[in-house]
């Protein structure tokens, strides 16, 4: 499992279900739709997206998560680290059947 230093620990990153989860319910916005909203860069939907993947982290690795999203804010700001490797770290965790199981929902949608 990948991990990125944020708040001065070492945190681990997971995407999957719970993950994307968190990722819904913060934003609103489906987890289909996650790739399409990065690119809009907008503050908040970056942050939910690292909360939503250490989250992950914490989760798989059953340890009780010690943060809220709101610290995220603080530690990006404090992140001495180049931040497009950061994302591009966090991108590059995303499940490879993304994009599949996109296609897949656009063609049960299609159906209805």
């Amino acid at each position: 499992m990948k991990s990125i230093k944020l708040g001065g620990k070492l945190r681990p990153i997971h995407f999957g279900w719970y993950s994307f989860k968190i990722f819904e319910q913060e934003t609103g916005i489906p987890f289909t739709k996650l790739r399409a909203a990065l690119q809009e860069a907008n503050v908040e939907i970056l942050v939910v997206f690292v909360y939503s993947a250490i989250c992950g982290g914490y989760n798989k690795l059953s340890k009780e998560v010690d943060f809220e999203k709101n610290d995220i804010y603080n530690w990006m700001d404090d992140y001495s680290g180049d931040i497009n490797e950061l994302f591009e770290l966090l991108i590059a965790s995303l499940p490879a059947n993304l994009a599949q199981i996109n296609k897949k929902k656009a063609a049960i949608m299609k159906k209805k």
